[in-house]
């Protein structure tokens, strides 16, 4: 074999001729200029090496442009442009095939069986195009940047057409979508953070744990929760406002059932064939079949229990104390029996005829327009308080005969007379006489009076305005109104005259409805009188915040015509009917009936201001020695009747009152010339004991014949 051992192109060393023959075992070879064999130029004198056939190198390695390769067995290339060329050592070499015509390039390791590749590369590989591979073992880390998500087995960064194992935690970051089956084999189940133990069931790796949960997130799911040792099992819903819609055909559930509540769209039916049914809003219907009807029964589960079996009726779920409830018959002619156990105890006869078959016995009030007592051949006795003491009992005797019943009848009405006097409007210009109050005796003018200190029980209150700055007060601060001083001092009804506007205001108010307020001193202290150019407004009263309406009055404090158009110019009292939509208001912090005098007009000469040193008014007048209810009752009508020598030219005006809780009729007319009268009261008035009952006369059309009442008040008794 021929050998070359180190060529070094060293020019200017060694010069030799182009040679015909051949040359073996060169050990260093040196020259300058150009090197040939036979006619062939080997080395030109540029120093590039050209060979046609074969160069064998005997040793271990090959030097090419200082770069050291290992020994190659692969005879007859002269570059590594073939379709098959094999880098390694003896038998053990790796080949790259490339197809002539494809490009496809093939590379196999060849050498025994347990040929390994290693394949560095510092900066990482950077692989264009689908790689094939049998198999994949990675000592490292594989990741894959891709972020193509998965919809199918076949989608996604990475799929595999065979099975996946896991040897450690798997880590889903957006969901897991399984189409079969999951198995879980470990010892808890953890979804949301909350951790599940499996159950006691050998072989199971479903849902066997004491507590699984299923829904949105920790805090909204339905939770199924099995006790080990007894199995009894409770299903728990969380959430804002949970509600289970639970769809089938049919429900089979075998075991009672123990339900707070039930909420239906339609019917529920028994197994025999009764149905409950919601009919129509607020109406539930118990039906039975034809053929035995319906038995409603409340029965407790325990049998000996000593406690009661109470069915209750509630129309608004105890909104409202004076529910009405009603126990109907469809059917014509049925009655409506109480029977215990299989004794008739009570019955009510579809005429109305409660029979009672023992002992009637009332903590309350038993009363009807006909009370019918069954003496069944034995005494009645009627007991008015419970036989604590014998005098207040009354034996009815029985009458020998069956058939006689008592008869004892409750068609207590009864008239109350009340002598008023003489009564008309208020034209004496005293406000301490009440006006037109019918008072059968003094009229209190001290109780019912305003207070500077603050409202009280019995305070009437008392609030000036003042339009410019929208603002309320007291009067015993009207000074403090505006910065303007429209309100000179205290106590000051009106602002000043020179300052008045069209919408200034006095209010006066009460806790109750008043027919009347009195003024009885403008002298004392600053007090002052009014005095007008003409008329500049009129009264009102409240039908609610910040609304009012006009209020007909007889004005006693106007001098001028009583029309309240000039008030404050004189003592005396305001008189009205009240009217049946006065309403409460709040002004200035407080809530009461109010009514009010305010300018329509600037007419306003000298300003009123009211008895500064006892500060006590306006008053609201109180008949205190009118008559006094004897009882519990209602007034349903009035008869009155004018006992002067001449009989009233004028139609008198007036209003019955319970004046202890401000409750009056709407305003009655009784005909001039006519010496007597009957009205019914378009709605009765309740009394209590005690209660003070009166007459106001609101206008007597300026009667010349006021007359010297007489009144009755019908009343139905009521206790």
């Amino acid at each position: 074999m021929k050998r070359v051992i180190g060529i070094v192109l060293a020019l200017a060393l060694l010069s030799l001729p182009v040679l015909a023959t051949s040359y073996t075992n060169f050990t260093d070879l040196s020259f300058s200029g150009s090197f040939a064999l036979g006619t062939t130029e080997l080395i030109d004198s540029s120093g590039n090496f050209s060979l046609t056939g074969t160069i064998g190198v005997d040793t271990t390695t090959v030097s090419l442009d200082g770069s050291t390769s290992v020994d190659l067995i692969s005879a007859g290339h002269v570059d590594l442009e073939a379709t098959d060329v094999r880098v390694g050592y003896s038998d053990h070499y790796t080949k790259f095939a490339v197809a002539d015509t494809t490009g496809n390039l093939t590379i196999t390791h060849v050498g025994g069986t347990t040929d390994l590749v290693t394949w560095t590369a510092a900066g990482g590989f950077d692989l264009v195009g689908a790689i094939a591979l049998d198999a994949i073992t990675a000592s490292g880390v594989v990741s894959v940047d891709d972020t193509t998500d998965s919809s199918s087995t076949v989608t996604g960064s990475i799929h595999t057409d065979g099975g996946l194992g896991v040897a450690k935690t798997l880590y889903v970051g957006t969901g897991a979508d399984i189409t079969g089956d999951l198995a879980q084999d470990g010892a808890t189940v953890v979804l949301d953070g909350s951790t599940s133990v499996r159950g006691v069931s050998a072989g199971f790796t479903s849902l066997e744990s004491p507590a699984n949960r299923f829904g949105v997130d920790a805090s909204v799911y339905m939770q199924i929760a099995t006790t080990a040792t007894t199995g009894i099992t409770a299903i728990t819903h969380t959430g804002t406002a949970p509600t289970v819609t639970w769809t089938a055909n049919s429900f089979d559930i075998v075991g009672a059932i123990a339900l707070d509540a039930i909420t239906t769209s339609s019917s529920i039916t028994m197994a025999n064939g009764e149905i409950v049914n919601n009919a129509a809003d607020g109406v539930v219907t118990l039906t039975g079949d034809d053929a035995t009807g319906v038995e409603f029964q409340v029965i407790s589960a325990d049998h000996d229990t000593t406690g009661d079996a109470t069915l209750v009726l509630d129309a608004d779920a105890g909104g409202d104390d004076a529910d009405t409830w009603k126990i109907i018959s469809q059917a014509n002619g049925n009655d409506l029996s109480i029977v215990n156990h299989a004794t008739e105890v009570l019955n009510l006869t579809t005429a109305g005829i409660l029979q009672i078959d023992s002992n009637l016995v009332s903590d309350g009030t038993v009363k009807g327009t006909g009370i019918i007592v069954d003496d069944g051949d034995a005494d009645v006795t009627v007991d008015s308080d419970n036989q604590t003491d014998a005098s207040a009992a009354i034996n009815i005797p029985d009458f020998g005969d069956a058939t006689a019943d008592f008869l004892v009848t409750n068609i207590f009405k009864t008239w109350l007379p009340f002598a008023g006097g003489l009564g008309g409007e208020d034209s004496d210009a005293v406000g301490t006489h009440g006006a037109g109050l019918l008072g059968g005796g003094s009229i209190d003018v001290t109780t019912y009076d305003f207070n500077d200190s603050g409202a009280g029980a019995n305070d009437v209150l008392c609030k000036v305005y003042d339009l410019g700055t929208t603002a309320w007060d007291d009067l015993s601060e009207a000074a403090t109104l505006t910065a303007a001083a429209d309100w000179a001092i205290n106590y000051q009804l009106l602002p000043d005259a020179d300052a008045e506007q069209i919408g200034d205001a006095v209010a006066i108010g009460f806790d109750e409805p008043f027919c009347e307020v009195a003024f009885n001193d403008f002298s004392t202290g600053n007090g002052a009188l009014a005095t007008w150019g003409g008329a500049g407004g009129k009264w009102q009263y409240s039908t609610g915040a910040g609304t009012w309406s006009d209020l007909t009055v007889y004005d006693g404090t106007d001098a001028n015509d009583q029309s309240g158009g000039q008030p404050f110019s004189q003592t005396g009292a305001v008189s009205f009917a009240p009217p049946s939509d006065w309403a409460v208001a709040t002004y200035d912090s407080e809530e009461a009936y109010w009514i009010q005098w305010v300018f329509t007009a600037a007419q306003l000469t000298q300003t009123p201001v009211i008895d500064d040193t006892n500060k006590d008014e306006p008053i609201i007048p109180f008949p205190s020695d009118a008559l006094d209810a004897p009882y519990k009752c209602e007034i349903v009508a009035v008869r009155v009747t004018n006992f002067n020598a001449t009989v009233h030219d004028q139609i008198i005006k007036f209003v019955v009152g319970n004046f202890t809780d401000g409750t009056f009729s709407a305003e009655l007319s009784w005909a001039a010339s006519q010496i007597s009268d009957r009205f019914t009261l378009a709605s009765a008035i309740a009394c209590d004991a005690d209660d003070v009952i009166g007459i106001m006369v609101t206008d007597d059309g300026g009667s010349s014949n006021n007359p010297i009442w007489m009144a009755e008040f019908e009343v139905s008794y009521e206790d």
